[in-house]
């Protein structure tokens, strides 16, 4: 149980005012800009809605208009309408021109919707086509409306809904356009056409986007008339408020509040370029309300998480008290595992931090010392190479004053003085040391004298060739790193072949490294002798200039330069061996 004045107690009581505080404050602000931005967003979506309903129904009228612009500035209707009709031509004619009406009313997308397409000519010519039937009274009727002399007056013009007072007629109201009939032989107008569409037309474009039980979409003329209304039985009737009527036809498209049944509502209206006709929609309270609701869901979820939340960083906070004293046992458990790097975390102000920079200097003693230990023990194994390598071996002497011996007997020739020469400065050079650093030139030097005593002792029996990348010799190599390769060469190689052979010495640049290559045709080495050679298991010829081995030079390299750097080895056996040193470039 908590009691008061720990300080666990006040950090959990802080942290779960402030989550209790900041909850309320974030929810009301997120509630009230979810709402407006829910109704903004709602009157953008609709907005495209009702465009695109409208620019659907522009589209279909379009096609009605291409139907009449088509027939109308036609010659042969013009001329059928001046013709006498009881003439040998007119019938073929009329039927010719009937067909094609026919073939262009069926071809447009709209044709179910087109009733009636009547053409009267001032000849006494009359064409009725379309879905329902037609009669002889329709053209006196058509023509004794008051739409018909508005139509007249307007040409070709949308004038919006008007009642069906045809004979036969599918629905009780229709949407009719007229235009004129031009003769351009007589230069005057010889008639009229006229489209009347059904009045579903524009009622099948709403109910695709239909409206839930408290909105409603309407189309509606400039006089008010509603063209369109999601309740059919309001088609045909008139808006009642005039000054909504007037605000809306005072621009193309926008957004307005209505008063609904003593309620506000929020509605978008757009108006048609083409047929001046406008379409509203008014948003539904039902549908922003189960938006709320959906969002209240969330506030909710999200306030019990931002408590939890509150709740989980009041435990954590608790413990902070705790957390320089674990940080303090992590760090000596670490350097229980060897791990001596200093961590300034553990130093912070109070008297724990204290403690954290008394280990942080412990620390870097610890490492101090081992480090002084690790180098201690690195020059005490780098002196007891240089003892071994500085050994030189008897039997290689015995073998090499034995040349000399014989060649003073045998030959009588000037090979004593040089086997000599090249024998004293080996001596004098490995009397100075075998670690330090020499140019590649100096080392191919050396090189050639030991491989002059060995061609003289073997009799010539192998050859050796040099390629040297040029610019190369003036780079830096451990001294007597690339004899003991050949001398491996000579004695493991070309000697146990029992016939001459070749040594080739390779010497390239590799981005920052320099390869040394020693192959040589002899009698080659499996892999258990590779692994023998490099592992120190061998044991050193009796006859080698010094006691230093391959596996010597390999760790001589590694240990000089880092484990990047040393020796491979490639063999097949019967064929060759190839033995490739690798150092890095530097004078």
């Amino acid at each position: 149980m908590l009691h008061r004045k720990t300080i666990t107690f006040k950090i959990t009581t802080a942290v779960t005012l402030l989550t209790i505080i900041f909850s309320v404050l974030i929810s009301v602000v997120f509630y009230n800009n979810f709402r407006k931005l829910l109704i903004n967003n709602m009157l953008e979506v609709t907005e495209g809605q009702i465009r695109l309903v409208m620019d659907n129904l522009d589209e279909q009228l379009k096609q009605i208009n291409g139907i009449i612009e088509w027939a109308t500035i036609n010659s042969d209707l013009g001329t059928l309408l001046v013709m006498d009709t009881k003439s040998q031509e007119y019938d073929g004619e009329m039927l010719e021109f009937i067909r094609k009406l026919n073939s262009m009313v069926s071809s447009s997308t709209v044709n179910e919707y087109i009733d009636k397409v009547i053409v009267y000519g001032e000849n006494g010519a009359s064409i009725q086509i379309g879905v329902v039937p037609g009669h002889g009274t329709d053209v006196e009727n058509c023509m004794n409306q008051e739409w018909f002399k508005e139509l007249q007056e307007q040409e070709k013009a949308w004038i919006g809904i008007v009642d069906n007072r045809f004979r036969y007629r599918s629905t009780s109201h229709m949407l009719p356009i007229l235009d004129k009939v031009y003769n351009y032989k007589e230069k005057k107008n010889v008639g009229w056409l006229m489209v009347a569409l059904n009045s579903n037309l524009p009622y099948e474009g709403i109910r695709k986007y239909g409206a839930t039980e408290d909105s409603s979409v309407i189309i509606f003329n400039r006089k008010g008339r509603i063209i369109a209304h999601t309740n059919k039985d309001k088609i045909g009737t008139y808006l009642d408020n005039k000054e909504v009527l007037k605000t809306i036809y005072a621009h193309s498209k926008g957004q307005l509040t209505l008063d609904i049944e003593s309620e506000p509502r929020q509605a978008v209206y757009y108006q048609s370029p083409i047929s001046g006709w406008c379409i509203l929609k008014t948003l539904s309270n039902i549908e922003i309300e189960k938006q709320q609701q959906v969002f209240i869901n969330i506030i909710v979820l999200t306030v019990i998480a931002i408590m939890a939340l509150g709740m989980l960083l009041s435990i954590i906070l608790s413990y902070f008290i705790n957390k320089p004293i674990k940080m303090i046992k992590n760090k000596i458990h670490k350097i229980s595992q060897g791990d001596f790097t200093v961590e300034p975390k553990i130093e912070s102000l109070d008297e724990i931090g204290e403690i954290g920079r008394v280990i942080n200097h412990m620390s870097m003693d610890i490492q101090e010392l081992m480090d002084t230990v690790v180098a201690n023990e690195r020059t005490k194994r780098e002196l007891e190479l240089k003892v071994l390598q500085t050994q030189i071996n008897p039997h290689f002497l015995y073998n090499t004053l034995n040349s000399i011996k014989w060649m003073a007997v045998i030959q009588k020739n000037m090979g004593i003085s040089e086997v000599a020469t090249a024998l004293s400065r080996l001596l004098k050079n490995m009397a100075k040391g075998v670690s330090e650093e020499i140019t590649l030139q100096e080392e191919i030097s050396l090189l050639n004298e030991y491989i002059l005593i060995q061609k003289i002792r073997y009799n010539n029996s192998f050859e050796v060739l040099y390629s040297i990348e040029e610019g190369l010799e003036s780079y830096k190599i451990i001294k007597f790193t690339i004899q003991p390769i050949v001398e491996n060469a000579i004695f493991h190689g070309i000697e146990p072949k029992m016939k001459s052979g070749m040594i080739s010495i390779s010497i390239r640049k590799e981005k920052e490294d320099v390869l040394i290559c020693v192959k040589d045709d002899g009698i080659g080495m499996s892999p258990e002798k590779i692994e023998e050679v490099l592992s120190q298991k061998g044991k050193r010829s009796k006859e080698g200039l010094s006691s230093i081995g391959v596996s010597n030079v390999d760790e001589r390299l590694r240990l000089t330069y880092g484990e990047d750097y040393g020796l491979t080895l490639q063999s097949i056996e019967g064929e060759f061996t190839e033995v490739t040193i690798k150092i890095p470039l530097r004078k």
